[in-house]
Parts: structure tokens; C-alpha cells; sequence
């Protein structure tokens, strides 16, 4: 299976489950995301199956190496997770 781009992560404060993350997407045309919901969510998935956190919520931060900060987070309810974050159009800048 071909890779549609790169999500590198690294724990911040795991015991509080809060993680900083960049997405690198493959195909696009633009070269980092600042928010990726469901990077982040696969994120949370592997890091309660992995055991980095024992938190019931995580904290994804991405966008911020690149000067826009996002919050992701991702609570787990059993098999089920939920996805909640902040978006906030600053400005819309042309392709």
C-alpha cells in the first residue's frame, strides 16, 4: 500500500496525554497541514493501544512549527472515540 504522506508525533506530557504532531500530506498542494483530525485520532488510537497514555482523552497540538497552532482532541468511550477541536479562518491566501 502506497503512503499518502508522513504524521511524525511526539509525547509532550503522555501521563497527561498530550502530544505535538506535523503532517506532511503526499498528494497535496501544500506542503504541511495544521490540523489533520483523523491523523489525530489514529494518533490517540495507537497511543491508548500502545499504552503512552492512560488518559481517557488526548491532547493532539499540530500546526505549530509552522506558525498555526491547532488542538485536537480525542476522547474514548469504549470502541468509540470522539473528535473535537477550534478552527479559526485567520485569512484565505490563494493556491
Amino acid at each position: 500500500m502506497a503512503s499518502t504522506g508522513l504524521y511524525p508525533f511526539a509525547p509532550v506530557d503522555p501521563a497527561a496525554g498530550a502530544f505535538s504532531a506535523r503532517q506532511f500530506p503526499r498528494s497535496s498542494r501544500y506542503p504541511e497541514d495544521a490540523a489533520t483530525g483523523i491523523a489525530g485520532a489514529a494518533l490517540a488510537w495507537g497511543a491508548w493501544d500502545l499504552g503512552l497514555t492512560s488518559q481517557h482523552r488526548v491532547i493532539v497540538r499540530q500546526g505549530e512549527a509552522m506558525g498555526r497552532p491547532s488542538q485536537i482532541t480525542v476522547e474514548r468511550e469504549g470502541e468509540h472515540c470522539w473528535l473535537s477541536g477550534r478552527a479559526e479562518l485567520i485569512r484565505e491566501t490563494p493556491l
